[in-house]
């Protein structure tokens, strides 16, 4: 990876993913959108990464029916990991 495009720096090169980002709204600051993508992604293996844990199918690839009418209890709703499980 070149050294332009890391994260942990204080500019980044988006390069070939410009869809990785968003404008940012007014009403969030840098710290809390700092925060969005480690929650997000933690949910984001925890519900389908097949090498971590359950291995859903992500709803774009086809899995929009799969599990319909079941229920995954997301204990812990009201954390910032937990809120981005339930939707």
């Amino acid at each position: 990876m070149p050294l332009d495009t890391g994260g942990l720096q204080q500019y980044t090169l988006v390069g070939t993913a410009p869809y990785l980002t968003i404008k940012l709204p007014d009403n969030i600051s840098y710290d809390d959108a700092a925060t969005l993508p480690i929650a997000f992604n933690t949910i984001r293996a925890a519900f389908y990464d097949p090498d971590q844990s359950f291995g859903f199918p992500f709803p774009f690839e086809g899995g929009e029916s799969y599990g319909k009418g079941k229920v995954v209890l997301v204990i812990g709703g009201s954390s910032q990991v937990g809120l981005a499980g339930t939707y």
